[in-house]
């Protein structure tokens, strides 16, 4: 009883424009759809090459911080060496040494040679 009211209150061509109408929404909806997902795989491969390229940078930065100290270190022995005075490098070598090797009596040798001078 109800189809039949159904079938009459809906005729043929009415029908056929639902169909058509909810053909072109589903069409739509699945376009949209993968054309965001096109955006998205292009978006993550462009930044992820981006964070990569980060990461070497700030890996490069740490480095070169961490070893900041030792490059200064290295600046004063070539500027002792190009001295002409070679009891002047012998110290600084001597300092260097005692100053990484003796770390912890570095201020014990220290104190002491301030005394013997």
């Amino acid at each position: 009883m109800k189809s039949n009211k159904l079938t009459k209150f809906f005729s043929p061509q009415t029908k056929v424009l639902l169909s058509i109408i909810t053909i072109g929404l589903i069409l739509v909806c699945l376009l949209s759809f993968l054309a965001i997902n096109a955006l998205k795989y292009e978006y993550d491969t462009t930044f992820t090459k981006y964070i990569q390229e980060i990461k070497t940078l700030k890996s490069m930065q740490d480095f070169y911080s961490i070893h900041s100290n030792t490059r200064l270190e290295f600046d004063e022995f070539k500027q002792a060496l190009t001295k002409s005075n070679r009891s002047n490098t012998f110290d600084f070598l001597h300092h260097t040494y005692q100053k990484i090797f003796l770390h912890s009596s570095y201020e014990k040798l220290f104190q002491l040679n301030q005394e013997k001078k």
